[in-house]
């Protein structure tokens, strides 16, 4: 069996809702288990707890048919967990310190042979994960693909800096191009300056109710229009499932534009859903079939 061509990194973590509601999240795994369920088997590392939300993590990962051999048991801090409130529709996070997951040990991770490694900067938030990750990078030998994610107060600009060098594509949101780039006369500028700055390939900006644009370093442009949801629920996962599509289109050869169109269809479709993951295989169906996957 050939090696999995993507690689994802980072958090796995329940995501708490006001109401009671727990539903399994955090972007790296929201990603992976979308590629899963597009049939494209992804490596999964990431750290949950040895506790009863761990064995909840972990059989969800195996009735999902997704391989855990990656997904390192801690025997001392907790599964991650997240409270979220929706205002206006718009997720409101309260992130805990001291999981599981921010104590990825990279010294037991070998650098997988995949073409495409996807991760965030959640899971990077303390120094000791900073330096594992950092040392443990350039022994990567495919293309990176890197989902901000700023949450405060769980991120600097010194991180930041760090993590850019190196990336192909770079993913954020108009909030988060603020925080990293508050210079700069507009959007473009902003992201000229990225470009500039760290060689990257394509910036995807990603702006809520505007879409998406998707910037690359010869100067072309790529949007993708909302689509019209009959019953938006919640935008917890939106991003995720743009991120995820990216990938796919990535792997799969297909052009910018298209990328750009199905990502924007897709992230429609989690707005109608309870969080970011979707556990009905059919849900997919359409799509496959669709996309001729």
């Amino acid at each position: 069996m050939s090696s999995p061509k993507i690689a994802v990194l980072g958090e796995v973590l329940f995501d708490s809702f006001a109401d009671g509601v727990e539903v399994l999240g955090g972007a790296p795994f929201n990603v992976a288990w979308h590629l899963q369920a597009f049939q494209q088997p992804v490596i999964l590392m990431s750290r949950i707890g040895q506790d009863s939300s761990g064995n909840k993590v972990q059989n969800a990962i195996h009735a999902w048919g997704m391989n855990s051999e990656c997904l390192q048991r801690d025997p001392v801090y907790p599964t991650g967990r997240v409270a979220i409130t929706l205002l206006e529709g718009e997720p409101q996070y309260s992130i805990l310190d001291n999981q599981a997951y921010d104590y990825i040990d990279f010294s037991l991770l070998t650098p997988p042979q995949s073409e495409w490694l996807y991760h965030g900067s959640l899971a990077l938030r303390h120094a000791s994960a900073m330096e594992g990750f950092l040392q443990w990078r350039p022994s990567y030998p495919g293309k990176i693909f890197f989902d901000v994610n700023l949450r405060a107060p769980w991120w600097s600009q010194q991180q930041l800096q760090a993590l850019l060098h190196g990336v192909d594509w770079l993913k954020l949101n108009q909030d988060e191009l603020a925080q990293l780039q508050p210079a700069g006369a507009n959007i473009q500028d902003q992201l000229q300056s990225l470009f500039e700055t760290f060689g990257l390939s394509a910036i995807l900006l990603t702006q809520g109710a505007d879409g998406a644009q998707l910037h690359t370093a010869d100067g072309k442009i790529f949007k993708a229009s909302p689509q019209a949801a009959s019953k938006i629920v919640d935008t917890v996962g939106a991003g995720d499932a743009f991120s995820a599509i990216c990938l796919l289109g990535l792997i799969n050869d297909w052009p910018y534009e298209i990328i750009m169109e199905r990502a924007q269809v897709f992230a429609s479709a989690i707005l109608t859903q309870r969080g970011a993951l979707v556990t009905q295989p059919e849900f997919y169906q359409s799509f496959i079939r669709q996309w001729r996957l």
